[in-house]
């Protein structure tokens, strides 16, 4: 009988090894990419509130509230998260509008305008005071004189207790007394107002890294937001800044510019929503969307952004760049919601998704208390 050789089994049980992980290795492959892989899908809802005090048929924001909670709930759940957006530019950001809007909606990203309320009452009460104190200073004056003549005669009953000489000893003595107290308070003053400059940088630090405190945005700054471990940039140019002529251009893509450098030295971001401010934005020529189309020839190419509209618009894609309306309005309870799809900490699909709010007078209401 013709036994194998045991040379000729070991190459043909390596030769039978080579085929099996041939036949698996793509396999694998795709499970340990799986396992690497992050996907996170992020949901921005914006909403803008009516200009007119035209009553809704219904209580919309308390519905678009509860809503937005159970939307988050499910987004958190997929392993991302959702972003809710008030887009409000003509109110002030000291409005009693926006405080509610932020508490009783739960909006996270509110932009304002550029106007305030508060310098109109703090101008009008320090001149107020100004006048009180001079008009005080001006009455102490005129009795002063006859208190000046009195003063001459108290030192005549004074001074038999102590020597002519002493007193002009003494002063020299109570002159460097003073300045070393003077000195001493201006030390503690100067320290005093470098505790206070580094609390104030500490804190304009920390409200550009979380907007959930303070969300809202004046226009001009940039604010970062991180939602489900990704950096989110909003920035609204004021109008005055937007408008260009051929004497003056634009100036706020100059201050973006300028902000951004700044701040991406530290961190790394992964998408940016610019807002049109203006009523009626152009939709072909848009100054906001060629700003940043220039912004990422010169800074960064990689950055993903898309144009906020102050007005309804359906997600539109023009010369390279992105657009979208308010998704969200008291008018209609279709809501349109702006769907990004990141992995790996890149955006790789953005789509439009509507969905439909149910009325109080629905019988088949989601709404729970």
């Amino acid at each position: 009988m013709n036994f194998i050789p045991k040379f000729e089994i070991k190459k043909l049980g390596a030769l039978v090894v080579l085929v099996v992980l041939i036949l698996l290795g793509p396999s694998l492959q795709t499970q340990s990419v799986s396992s690497e892989r992050k996907d996170s899908p992020i949901g921005l809802v914006v909403y803008c509130p009516l200009q007119s005090e035209k009553e809704t048929p219904f209580d919309f924001e308390r519905t678009l509230g509860l809503w937005y909670k159970r939307y988050k709930q499910q987004k958190i759940q997929e392993g991302g998260g959702a972003i809710l957006l008030v887009s409000a530019p003509y109110l002030p950001k000291t409005s009693d509008e926006i405080e509610r809007l932020k508490k009783n909606l739960g909006a996270e990203i509110i932009f304002t305008g550029h106007h305030s309320l508060v310098p109109k009452k703090e101008t009008a009460i320090p001149s107020d005071k100004k006048t009180k104190k001079k008009k005080a200073t001006k009455r102490k004056k005129k009795p002063s004189t006859p208190d000046t003549n009195t003063n001459t005669e108290q030192p005549e009953k004074l001074t038999p207790k102590p020597d002519d000489s002493k007193p002009k000893v003494e002063t020299p003595k109570s002159q460097e007394q003073t300045k070393e107290i003077t000195s001493k308070q201006e030390e503690k003053a100067r320290i005093a107002k470098k505790k206070v400059s580094s609390s104030k940088k500490s804190k304009k630090k920390a409200s550009k890294l979380s907007a959930k405190q303070q969300p809202v945005i004046p226009p001009g700054i940039l604010t970062v937001k991180e939602e489900a471990g990704l950096n989110f940039i909003f920035y609204s140019p004021s109008l005055e800044s937007v408008q260009a002529d051929e004497k003056n251009p634009s100036s706020w893509i100059g201050d973006f510019k300028i902000q951004f450098s700044k701040t991406f030295e530290s961190q790394i971001f992964h998408f940016l929503l610019a807002q049109d401010p203006s009523e009626k934005p152009k939709e072909d020529s848009n100054p906001i969307a060629e700003g940043l189309s220039n912004f990422k020839k010169e800074l960064s190419d990689t950055l993903p952004s898309i144009v906020l509209l102050s007005s309804p618009r359906a997600l539109r894609f023009f010369n390279g760049e992105y657009s979208f309306g308010c998704g969200a309005t008291p008018d209609s309870l279709k809501i349109s919601i702006l769907e990004l799809f990141f992995r790996n900490g890149r955006l790789i699909r953005i789509n439009e998704e509507v969905q439909t709010l149910n009325s109080k007078e629905s019988n088949k209401s989601w709404i729970l208390e």
